[in-house]
């Protein structure tokens, strides 16, 4: 693929209510896959959108990721393409998320290193916020799980 595969979903919902989806395309069928490329993306439109007076805010990765059977199928008719399921092949990984039930910011310590300053600012603009949660990447599927 080389095309630009990445594409970005903001949502300012009401005020101060903030989502940024990230797709950053298919795991599978991209050259180069870097999450550290991909990170500096996400955090490039959240800069360009500023976000201010946080009531909540919420960012996450989408990736495709083929399933066995699929790649099988690739291989089977030698094409780069597949039906795309969502509930079988979507994947996401949060970066972030705040809102004011919890007050608590959780964070991907991913985005959290390397990006400090960043997160200053974000930070800066939370409102209420009380504590701050660091965790690692994973993957989980539209539902949540792993």
């Amino acid at each position: 693929m080389s095309k630009e595969y990445r594409k970005a979903k903001f949502g300012e919902y009401s005020k101060g209510n903030y989502e940024f989806i990230f797709d950053c395309g298919d795991l599978y069928l991209r050259d180069n896959v870097s999450f550290e490329d991909d990170l500096k993306y996400c955090k490039s439109i959240i800069e360009i959108q500023n976000p201010n007076n946080i009531k909540s805010i919420k960012a996450h990765i989408k990736y495709a990721i083929p399933t066995e059977e699929n790649i099988n199928q690739m291989k089977d008719t030698k094409t780069n393409s597949y039906d795309l399921i969502e509930k079988d092949n979507l994947y996401w990984v949060e970066l972030f998320d705040f809102n004011q039930e919890k007050k608590e910011l959780r964070i991907c310590e991913e985005i959290w290193f390397g990006y400090e300053e960043f997160n200053k600012n974000i930070i800066k603009e939370l409102k209420d916020l009380k504590k701050i949660y660091f965790f690692g990447r994973y993957f989980a599927d539209i539902n949540g799980f792993n």
